[in-house]
Formats: C-alpha cells, structure tokens, sequence
C-alpha cells in the first residue's frame, strides 16, 4: 500500500499530544495488536510522512485528536494505491532469510533495480536486508545508487549502513562501506 499524507496547517502542539496520526506500516496481519507493535512513524503540524510504503500487506493509520475546536480548517488529506510486492524482489529470495534476502543473477536478469524495503518510505527499524550479485563468467558488476539517504547518527556512531563485499559472503573483502 502506498499511503501519501499532507498537512494544511500545524494543529497540535510540538509533542504531538493534542492531534496526531499515527502510521504502523510492518504489521503482518490486520489482527495484529496495535499495543505491542512496532509504530512506524507519528506525524503532526505541518510535517508530513509523505510517502509510506507498508512492508507486507497491512497498514493502519489512525488519527487522534483531542481539540476542543470542532469548526477549523485543519485536518489532513491522502492518497492510497495498492501496488504489486514483486516491486520489491530484486531476484530470487534467498531460503532460510527474513524475507529480505535475493539472489540476483546476470543469466537471468541483466539489470534491475534494488530497493531498501518501504522505499521510498522509510524503512522498519531493526531490519537487514542482503542482495547477492552474480555475474557470468568474465562479468564485472556495476551499481549505481540514484537515491541513498539512510539514518546517521554521526561520525562516531553510525547507525545504519550499506556494505558492499568483494564475494558471496559478509565474510568476502569490503569494497566500500557507507553510513
């Protein structure tokens, strides 16, 4: 589901306390218990979650208010589209992963596209994904990055991060590490 939500104007105090929206876009099934899982994100004022893309088939989005006023102009407005998972399986899922792991060979698919999970969403916490790159006999592999903004936390702690390893395993000599 792709989820889209804009603000008119700011309604509710920098805390979030009064009027909020609150976005759980990692739940598995619509049973799930609101209580114990995992939020992806609160929004209010005039910051808006933009785009939101759930990591499996289910997401909920509630909105709280607590306002006295009932006749402003303030409130929210989005769209939704249900769009296909495949967008996501960058090649063959890899058995025995989260179910964010791929094998991508060049006897089956000379170029693609691979996608942090939710993107251009934000991505759920906690979370590793792996990509496995093959090439043919005499092939090298060129990867190109059109978008990358993942979460620093500065120079000294860096919290996520994107490792590009020479070889099939994490193991295999790095070429570049970027947080």
């Amino acid at each position: 589901m792709r989820s889209g939500v804009r603000r008119k104007e700011s309604t509710c105090s920098e805390s979030c306390e009064i009027e909020y929206v609150d976005i759980y876009s990692e739940l598995e099934r619509v049973e799930s218990d609101l209580l114990s899982a995992s939020l992806g994100g609160r929004y209010c004022g005039t910051v808006s979650p933009h785009v939101r893309i759930s990591l499996h088939r289910v997401l909920v989005l509630v909105f709280h208010s607590r306002a006295r006023e009932v006749d402003r102009q303030f409130g929210f407005r989005g769209r939704y589209s249900f769009i296909p998972d495949t967008k996501y399986q960058a090649g063959v899922p890899l058995d025995g992963e989260d179910g964010c792991s791929f094998l991508i060979e060049a006897s089956k698919r000379k170029k693609g596209a691979i996608f942090s999970p939710t993107y251009p969403g934000t991505y759920p916490k906690n979370f590793h994904c792996s990509y496995l790159l093959k090439g043919k006999a005499g092939q090298r592999i060129r990867l190109f990055f059109r978008d990358f903004d993942i979460y620093f936390g500065g120079e000294h702690c860096p919290y996520d991060s994107v490792t590009i390893f020479d070889g099939p395993s994490t193991s295999s000599p790095i070429i570049k590490k970027v947080s």
